[in-house]
């Protein structure tokens, strides 16, 4: 068994032992994973504390809970306000709200084992069942899920004694302490199975989505990821057909070999000019399609340009004649992808018959 490294250690502090490219690919997997299992907790508790502050106001339940069962109805109740609000958000502000809430549980936990108490006489178990299953329901980086935790256990630690009879004071705070190691451990195991998980299904999903040559997406996943943009109504783009010019003669010239490297440079320029949220494919032989995620026009045509002059950079020391065409036109929410595809083909058909080498706009 190889004794682990320091270099180890640090990879998996910071990345769950994932390399930092591969985190962040598998991070919006994450986020997305976390963001579910954090939204049904939020319908869950927002009934649960609304139960529990009527049981508590009826005298069914301790009266000195109350402010902590409020506490856990108003919070959760604004978590899912949140979500709603943000719905469209980036990554980093949907994982802060999880987060967030996260950490508001933990609170929770300590207004009711410690601040709130039912009786200051008896231990205080929430907080503690709390602590251990965080690491369960919201997986994130270990440095900042062990601060959260340990920070969490400080703060129920010093407020015990302010609470707490003295006898059971060092109970509970011991107790606390012996449930923080098992939940830094879960949480180090856990988080660490759980990437390893998402990194082998991006690795399948990469296989199953991908060109072999390219390593654009394919056809039909570029076409869905497109559709699933555009179904939010806030989101439009620009639309475009690209493909290499003669690119049958350049094979029957210099060779198939010589012609796939020109089709991944080609990919490697279209990946180069891409933003986050651009979709690039490779439609099939010679012919690739982008979507850019582009509100404004002027942005589209420039990145365009940019294209362009990176192809005519990059062959203008080639064996052969090597440029490219390409159709664009406007897609925006509710249009179908046949036709905004039927569009920018129709606008590559009026490139090619205007000498080729230059790209244009699709007009009705």
């Amino acid at each position: 068994m190889r004794i682990p490294s320091i270099q180890d250690i640090k990879k998996h502090i910071l990345y769950n032992g994932l390399s930092k490219r591969l985190y962040r690919e598998c991070n919006y997997i994450l986020v997305r994973e976390n963001n579910s299992t954090m939204n049904g907790l939020s319908f869950i508790t927002v009934f649960a504390g609304a139960l529990l502050s009527l049981l508590s106001v009826s005298g069914l339940l301790s009266r000195n809970v109350l402010p902590a069962y409020l506490f856990l109805f108003l919070s959760s109740l604004v978590f899912i306000l949140f979500r709603k609000i943000f719905k469209e958000a980036k990554k980093v502000v949907t994982h802060t709200i999880c987060f967030m809430q996260a950490a508001c549980l933990l609170i929770y936990g300590i207004l009711n084992s410690a601040i709130f108490s039912a009786n200051p006489e008896t231990g205080g178990t929430i907080f503690v069942a709390l602590l251990l299953v965080t690491p369960f329901i919201m997986i994130d980086l270990p440095y900042r899920m062990d601060a959260l935790l340990i920070l969490s256990t400080i703060a129920y630690c010093i407020l015990l004694r302010f609470f707490k009879v003295p006898s059971l004071h060092m109970i509970d705070t011991v107790n606390a302490i012996a449930i923080l190691i098992a939940a830094l451990m879960c949480n180090w195991i856990f988080a660490y199975k759980r990437m390893q998980s998402i990194a082998d299904r991006l690795y399948i999903e990469k296989a199953r989505n991908t060109d072999d040559l390219t390593g654009l997406l394919r056809r039909g996943t570029a076409r869905t990821l497109t559709e699933s943009y555009l179904n939010y109504p806030s989101h439009s783009g620009y639309f475009v057909v690209l493909d290499i010019d003669e690119f049958k003669t350049i094979n029957d010239t210099q060779g198939h070999l010589y012609g796939d490297e020109v089709i991944k440079s080609v990919a490697a320029i279209l990946k180069k000019n891409q933003r986050s949220r651009d979709i690039i494919s490779r439609f099939g032989g010679d012919e690739f399609t982008m979507f850019l995620a582009r509100n404004d026009q002027d942005e589209a045509l420039n990145t365009m340009d940019a294209i362009f002059n990176d192809i005519t950079e990059e062959f203008k020391n080639a064996k052969c004649s090597i440029t490219c065409s390409a159709g664009i036109t406007a897609a925006c929410s509710g249009d179908s992808y046949d036709d905004y595809f039927a569009d920018a083909d129709e606008a590559l058909y009026h490139a090619k018959n205007e000498g080729k080498n230059r790209y244009c706009f699709f007009t009705a």
